[in-house]
């Protein structure tokens, strides 16, 4: 519509300046025509109708051509716009002059936001200089140049095309470049998959394990031959180039050789699939090295080629014999072990056992099998499974159990371990039932209880305090005189170090070397102090010893005898002598004295009776003999004493 109505003001126009020079015209020659006779009048008038039809037909002609004119212009601009490429065109400095709707669709921005915009704007960083290149040579050469960048869209996603590149010449005169912009972003992208997958493949084919040779059916050439095809097989790369190779490489004895080619040739022959495998071949490298190789051979007729592969098994093979080897060695550890094992289903039928079991059970031998034999009737001598059997419980809470028992019908005391036993699906098919007998470790652990018993029977009934200790000197045990002697609690001892709970701090240094004296295997014998929970000292005999097991040290023990009341019997002993001693010399002197003091008395009795009654000496004599009585009474005491003093009781 636009188009229709800018022509018709055009005509509008034309039609106003068509009138404003007839007008000046007519001014013109106003005077020329009045000078004109009627026929020249008429006859102009003639020329100038014929002129006007001749104008008006030229005039239509000009009309049609320009509606053609129009609907070409559209069907241009209609193919220009809506092409499946981009169309812009470039000047030489690079900037944008006209771009399709196609190319604004591909960048995500209106046509005018494309317009006097640098193209550089719209190409990824990274590749500008590309674009740089292309539009350079591009006006050095006028040749038409093509190129693969990144353009980036508005949301800044980038996208691969094609430009093709073309230098024409402006009408306005400076050249330009009109291009061409293809998309390829998913050509690029199924390239990129593609160089992915034939990576793989190729990688696949270097890197698997097995490997893989290609050659022609026809004359035996080689296609292809893998790394590992060459590595298997021990040869230098690409020293394989024909089928001929192969047999002169690979099977270095010529015998052998000459053997495998025949076979090989004969079994491919034959087209049959089956025989285009061959198991477990023995090869030996260039290097000696002994290898087992299973080769495959698959031909493809239609394309003139045979694919083989080939597998090195040697590490299959060894572990399948060192399997074997192992199942001999288990089966011999089974039977060797001293534990009887029993191996049962879920319907308690002994379905294995080894030598041990067989022997306590009395299972006959049948290659390592046992048939109809019931679990509890070997074991418990039962019809059926015994109520509360542990064994019997894991079948069905699928848990392991290890219980011991005495087994009247073995006579036996048993220890049992039951480990429920699954198939691959987890699913539980039975149980395995480790027997040990443990009679003897039984009767063994009954004499030690005896004994344990026997011995704290006698540590604690003994007279005399008894403590135990570590090889630290800490207390592990005392007994009940021990807490009487010392009025320490049971508590309150155990796990104290024994020198500083009972020994003075007199007696610290001597509680120390006994100790260590201990600790050097040696015994020690002595009387000394120790001290009481309230302080009070306490005079002991005192034993410290060593407890050896083996040869090595593992505790020691002190014995302390509480010998406080014989220290005071020795003590009133002693006193007892002293006085003994003391009455002896008394008497002594006593007798003596006595013995004076008689020839005294006598003599004092003899003068008196020699004088007059009323001599003034006799006054003198009376006081003589008052003091000898004294004298005498204090002799009797003597004497008294002494015979008191060698008579005193010991208390």
């Amino acid at each position: 519509m636009s188009g229709k109505d800018s022509r018709s003001d055009h005509a509008a126009k034309l039609r106003r300046q068509a009138e404003e020079l007839f007008q000046d015209n007519t001014a013109k020659s106003s005077k020329h025509v009045e000078a004109l006779s009627p026929e020249e009048t008429q006859h102009m008038l003639h020329e100038l109708q014929v002129h006007q039809i001749e104008l008006e037909m030229q005039n239509e002609e000009l009309r049609q051509a320009q509606v053609e004119l129009d609907t070409g212009r559209a069907r241009y601009f209609d193919l220009y716009d809506l092409a499946p490429v981009g169309y812009v065109t470039i000047s030489e400095q690079g900037l944008l002059l006209e771009a399709n709707l196609t190319t604004a669709t591909l960048l995500g921005v209106t046509r005018n936001d494309l317009i006097k915009q640098p193209f550089s704007r719209f190409v990824l960083r990274e590749d500008q200089d590309t674009c740089y290149f292309l539009n350079k040579q591009l006006f050095e050469t006028g040749e038409p140049h093509g190129c693969e960048l990144r353009m980036v869209k508005k949301d800044g996603t980038a996208f691969w095309v094609r430009l093709q590149a073309t230098s024409v010449q402006n009408a306005a005169g400076p050249a330009v470049s009109r291009v061409v912009i293809s998309d390829i972003t998913e050509r690029k992208q199924a390239e990129e998959d593609l160089k992915k997958r034939n990576l793989f493949v190729e990688s696949l084919l270097e890197n698997a394990p097995i490997g893989f040779a290609v050659n022609t059916i026809s004359d035996g050439q080689r296609v292809f031959v893998s790394r590992n095809f060459e590595k298997i097989y021990g040869v230098e790369p690409d020293s394989m180039q024909c089928v001929s190779d192969y047999f002169e490489k690979v099977y270095l004895d010529p015998v052998f050789r000459e053997k495998m080619r025949e076979r090989i040739m004969a079994d491919m022959a034959t087209g049959e699939t089956a025989r285009m495998s061959w198991e477990d071949i023995p090869i030996t490298t260039h290097a000696g090295e002994r290898r087992v190789v299973t080769a495959v051979n698959i031909p493809l007729p239609d394309q003139n080629l045979m694919i083989s592969t080939v597998q090195d098994v040697t590490e299959r093979k060894q572990a399948e014999e060192a399997l074997l080897q192992a199942r001999d060695d288990w089966e011999s550890t089974f039977d060797s072990l001293t534990d009887a094992v029993t191996i049962h289903d879920k319907n308690y039928d002994i379905i294995r056992a080894n030598s041990s079991a067989r022997q306590m059970l009395g299972l006959p031998l049948l290659g390592n099998l046992i048939t109809k034999a019931k679990c509890f009737m070997c074991y418990h001598g039962t019809e059926k499974p015994p109520e509360g059997c542990p064994s019997c419980r894991s079948l069905v809470t699928e848990q392991p159990s290890s219980y011991e028992l005495f087994e009247p019908h073995l006579n036996k005391y048993l220890e049992i371990r039951a480990i429920p036993r699954f198939d691959t699906h987890h699913q539980c098919i039975g149980l395995v039932h480790v027997v040990r007998d443990i009679t003897e470790r039984k009767r063994a652990e009954e004499e030690i209880q005896r004994e344990r018993a026997f011995f704290d029977r006698l540590v604690e009934s003994a007279p005399e305090g008894i403590a135990i200790t570590d090889t630290q000197g800490k207390v592990l045990r005392v007994n009940a005189e021990f807490v009487r002697m010392f009025g320490y609690e049971l508590d309150e001892a155990v796990g104290q170090c024994l020198d500083d709970l009972v020994a003075p701090p007199t007696r610290q240094e001597e509680a120390r070397a006994i100790t260590r004296s201990t600790n050097q295997g040696e015994k020690t014998l002595l009387e000394t102090v120790r001290r009481r929970k309230d302080g009070t000292l306490v005079d002991v005999s005192l034993i410290g010893a060593p407890i050896l097991v083996a040869g090595k040290l593992e505790a020691g023990y002190g014995i302390y005898r509480d010998i406080t009341e014989r220290k005071q019997a020795e003590d009133q002993l002693r006193q007892s002598q002293k006085m003994e001693a003391i009455g002896q010399l008394a008497g002594g002197v006593a007798h003596d004295f006595n013995n004076l003091l008689t020839g005294i008395l006598g003599n004092i009795a003899l003068i008196r009776g020699g004088l007059p009654a009323a001599d003034p000496l006799l006054e003198n004599l009376n006081a003589a003999e008052t003091a000898a009585r004294q004298a005498a009474d204090l002799t009797k005491g003597l004497l008294t004493f002494g015979r008191s003093a060698m008579v005193l009781p010991v208390s």
